[in-house]
């Protein structure tokens, strides 16, 4: 990534809008829309067309070099969007609560796979006017907001997000964040949970008034590159050994 900025410094490309799907949420006012990434900077769309972790980076210094806040990135790449086996992680970046730095994190499950048939990046900006709110996403790209009955745990509160959002796929925070530390993490609601702290990442969703992002969308079918691969892998002999709780060495 670092070589082609500065390959696209020196030789900057024309302007053109990157074929990445970007639903941006203003979440004082309420509302998102989804377009493209687009930018003053043409290296920075260069970058953005990489998507995934190098899409959220280009999102972090176009707001930078803007004079804007740093928004709060979701994003996925390629390989997520294609369903390729094993491939679901999302990028989590954003400044940490804690450090006060822009950085990144990955969070695993069906989060990203349901989030890459609706948008390659879902970007937080502002601050929700009522803390305490849920966001939920549909498949179409539509955005509301829930609020729910405080609970005493992390699992009590991703059970009850389960509960009443039975379709989707749930990124959450737990009480800590939501009593102001500034260390407390994010889980990906699932069994076993994902987590990602990387700074604060989860004090800082709980700033921005939310407790938890809901995709309510199905995941991505899988592309038929992905279905052969899938074929492939199932004939590993040490895919199989890993299966049965050994390894290909042992």
């Amino acid at each position: 990534v670092t070589g082609q900025v500065s390959e696209t410094l020196k030789n900057p490309p024309e302007k053109q809008s990157a074929p990445l799907r970007v639903l941006e949420i203003d979440l004082k006012a309420g509302c998102g829309r989804i377009g493209c990434f687009e930018s003053e900077w043409p290296e920075l769309e260069a970058v953005a067309s990489a998507g995934g972790s190098a899409l959220a980076w280009a999102l972090q210094a176009d707001a930078h070099r803007s004079g804007a806040d740093a928004p709060f990135v979701l994003a996925v790449g390629d390989a997520v969007r294609r369903g390729i086996p094993t491939a679901a992680r999302v990028s989590v970046c954003g400044r940490g609560a804690h450090t006060g730095r822009i950085t990144e994190g990955a969070v695993g499950g069906g989060f990203g796979r349901r989030l890459a048939s609706v948008a390659d990046a879902l970007v937080l900006r502002g601050r929700a006017p009522e803390p305490g709110g849920v966001l939920v996403v549909d498949s179409a790209g539509r955005v509301s907001f829930s609020h729910h009955e405080e609970v005493e745990t992390l699992a009590g509160w991703l059970a009850l997000l389960r509960e009443r959002h039975p379709l989707g796929a749930h990124l959450a925070v737990g009480p800590a964040a939501w009593r102001g530390v500034s260390y407390a993490n994010l889980a990906v609601g699932e069994d076993p949970p994902s987590f990602v702290g990387r700074g604060g990442l989860g004090g800082t969703l709980a700033e921005m008034g939310l407790w938890g992002v809901v995709v309510e969308a199905p995941e991505v079918s899988p592309s038929e590159d992905a279905q052969a691969l899938t074929a492939r892998l199932k004939r590993s002999p040490r895919l199989r050994e890993r299966g049965a709780g050994g390894s290909f060495e042992r």
